[in-house]
C-alpha cells in the first residue's frame, strides 16, 4: 500500500536546546529547506506551523508559490498555542475567559489560513493546557471549557478537519489531552464529525503505549486524520529518526494502517539536532516505505491468521524470514 508522506519543516532548521542556546546548525531560509528536502526525492507534502505573528509558513502569498514550484502539498497546519507567555496557564482551556477567547480567535485565523492554502487539516497541540500540581486545577471546569472551545472551532470551520494531538506531558507535568483514549472521549463528547486525532506515535511510546493499538482505536472510531512519525526509547519524546529503535512495532503499525485502509497523511516529526536534517527525513520515509512493502509482501490476511492463532513464535519466524536476507 502506498502512503502520502510529508514532514514538519519547523524542526529542521537551526534548532536549539537548553544546553546549546545558539543551535546546532546554520540557519536556512525556507526556500533552502524546501530545496534540500526536494533533493531527497521522497516527499509528497510538508506540514506547516501557523503563527499569528507571521513568517513564511503563515503567509499564503509567500508560501504558496514556493510549494507550487516544488510540487509539494500542505498536508496539515499546526497551531501555535504554546509558545507565548499568554498561554502560560492554558489556551483553549485557560481559566481566564479572555485568554480562552483569544485562543479561539487565533485558531480561527489559523483555520482560515489552512483553508486558503488547501491543507488537509488543522492540528491543535495544546501543550500548555493541563496542570502541574495537586489542588491547582478545577478539572471539570477545565474539561468543559476545552470541549466548548473545540465545539466552537468545529462549528466555525465544518469543512476543515481539526485534530487534537495527545501527549502525556511537556511542558505541563500533566497534559489535559494526555492519551488517545482521552482524545477519543473528547471527540465523543464534542460530537462533531470534523474533530479527530493527530497521533504522534512517539507520544504513545513515551506514555508506555503501543503504536498499533492507539492507531487502531482511532481508526475504529473514524477519528484518525493524521499521523506524526518518529522514534524514541520510551522514556521521553526524543523525536528520533523513524526505525532507529523500534522495527517490529513499526511493522505492526503499518499492518494496522493497511488493514484499516488508512488514506491520510503520515508526517515525519523529528528533531535532528546533530544529524543532516534532509537525510534524516529521507531515511525516516524510506524506513516507513520499507515497512509498508514488508506488510504487503507478507500479506494482511496471513498476519490476520497468525494473530488469530496467537502463535508468537510463528509470527516472529515469518517476520524474521521476510525481513532479514542473510
Amino acid at each position: 500500500m502506498k502512503y502520502r508522506y510529508s514532514t514538519i519543516t519547523g524542526s529542521l532548521n537551526n534548532i536549539n536546546d537548553r544546553f546549546m542556546s545558539g543551535g546546532y546548525k546554520r540557519s536556512y531560509t525556507y526556500e533552502e529547506l524546501i530545496e534540500g528536502l526536494l533533493e531527497m526525492g521522497v516527499l509528497d507534502g510538508v506540514e506547516l506551523s501557523y503563527s499569528t505573528e507571521g513568517g513564511v509558513e503563515s503567509d499564503p502569498k509567500t508560501l504558496q508559490p514556493i510549494l507550487v514550484s516544488a510540487g509539494l502539498k500542505p498536508s496539515f497546519v499546526n497551531s501555535s498555542l504554546f509558545g507565548e507567555q499568554k498561554w502560560m496557564y492554558g489556551s483553549l482551556s485557560s481559566p481566564d475567559k479572555n485568554v480562552r477567547n483569544e485562543a479561539v480567535s487565533d485558531t480561527k485565523k489559523g483555520l482560515d489560513f489552512a483553508r486558503t492554502v488547501g491543507a488537509g487539516g488543522y492540528n491543535l497541540w495544546t501543550g500548555q493546557d493541563g496542570f502541574d500540581y495537586a489542588f491547582q486545577t478545577d478539572y471539570a471546569r477545565q474539561w468543559d471549557d476545552f470541549a466548548e472551545s473545540l465545539a466552537a472551532l468545529c462549528d466555525y470551520a465544518p469543512d476543515i478537519r481539526i485534530t487534537m494531538e495527545p501527549k502525556l506531558r511537556e511542558p505541563r507535568n500533566r497534559s489535559l489531552v494526555d492519551t488517545v483514549p482521552t482524545a477519543l472521549l473528547l471527540c465523543s463528547e464534542v460530537n462533531r464529525e470534523n474533530l479527530g486525532l493527530t497521533i504522534d506515535v512517539g507520544h504513545t511510546l513515551q506514555a508506555g503505549g503501543n503504536m498499533a493499538r492507539d492507531l487502531d482505536m482511532a481508526l475504529k472510531s473514524n477519528r484518525l486524520f493524521n499521523v506524526h512519525a518518529n522514534d524514541n526509547y520510551g522514556a521521553w519524546d526524543d523525536d528520533m529518526i523513524v526505525g532507529s529503535v523500534r522495527m517490529v512495532e513499526y511493522l505492526e503499525m503499518f499492518y494496522v494502517l493497511a488493514k484499516r485502509g488508512y488514506d491520510s497523511w503520515i508526517s515525519v516529526d523529528i528533531f535532528p539536532y546533530r544529524e543532516n536534517q534532509f537525510e534524516a527525513v529521507r531515511e525516516s520515509i524510506l524506513h516507513m516505505d520499507t515497512y509498508a512493502k514488508l506488510v504487503d509482501k507478507i500479506g494482511v490476511e496471513k498476519l490476520d491468521v497468525l494473530i488469530t492463532a496467537a502463535s508468537v513464535t510463528e509470527t516472529m519466524r515469518v517476520i524474521r524470514e521476510n525481513v532479514y536476507a542473510v
